[in-house]
């Protein structure tokens, strides 16, 4: 009796192959799939971050937002930039014990001049890019000449949010300007992570929006009491 020969054809081969070959590319596309997930919830986490992180910041400045009366500045601004006076506490190298051979500690002011923008930059065709909210930062106010760079300090906050949108209660409606002569009794920001789309409105911005109200104290001890008028629906 002949003995049946052992082994696997040419086709079991094949098709062995294309089995270890599909299992492969299914493995390396569940891989690249968890990985690219990962990298949305890593870059969300990013994005919601620095929205918290500015509107915390941009609260406390607000909050010791005050009228400089020497040169009667308080609070300028438009729909996607404004600048104001805030009260600062000493670093903590200002309650640092020295040595009577140590150099003295610089003078700080408690006062300084901060403003926030979007930084923007020109492309060869022409098309302005938003990089990111600025936030600028003058700590001498007595000098006679600033120059940005140098009296003022210039710092990318985050380059996540690319959409600036201000508006200044003034005691009856929202106004999207404010003199620099007082405080406004509220501001109300709005941030988002896409660039305003060219000729649309800031109030039809498409996207998601991250907003806050912050009421500035400074503008109540301004007036000498409490602002209570114009608190209807549309009020702060």
């Amino acid at each position: 009796m002949r003995r049946l020969a052992s082994g696997m054809t040419l086709l079991e081969v094949v098709l062995a192959i294309s089995i270890v070959v599909m299992m492969m590319g299914g493995t390396y596309a569940f891989y690249t799939d968890i990985l690219g997930a990962r990298d949305r919830v890593v870059q969300t986490a990013e994005r919601i971050n620095a929205v918290r992180s500015v509107m915390s910041r941009l609260t406390d400045e607000l909050d010791a937002a005050k009228l400089y009366p020497f040169v009667n500045i308080g609070l300028s601004g438009q729909t996607d930039r404004m600048e104001f006076m805030t009260v600062v506490l000493p670093g903590r190298a200002a309650w640092a014990l020295r040595g009577l051979t140590e150099e003295p500690i610089p003078a700080e002011h408690d006062l300084q001049l901060v403003g926030y923008r979007l930084r923007t930059t020109e492309d060869d065709s022409g098309e302005i890019l938003v990089e990111g909210l600025e936030r600028t930062c003058q700590r001498r106010l007595t000098a006679t000449e600033v120059e940005e760079g140098q009296e003022i300090d210039l710092s990318l906050m985050t380059p996540h949010v690319r959409f600036l949108s201000l508006q200044y209660w003034d005691g009856s409606a929202w106004t999207p300007t404010w003199s620099a002569d007082s405080l406004p009794p509220a501001v109300r920001i709005t941030l988002g992570f896409q660039p305003l789309p060219e000729g649309v409105e800031p109030e039809e911005y498409p996207y998601d929006t991250f907003a806050r109200t912050v009421f500035l104290p400074g503008a109540v001890a301004e007036t000498g009491g409490t602002i209570v008028r114009g608190l209807g629906g549309d009020g702060p």
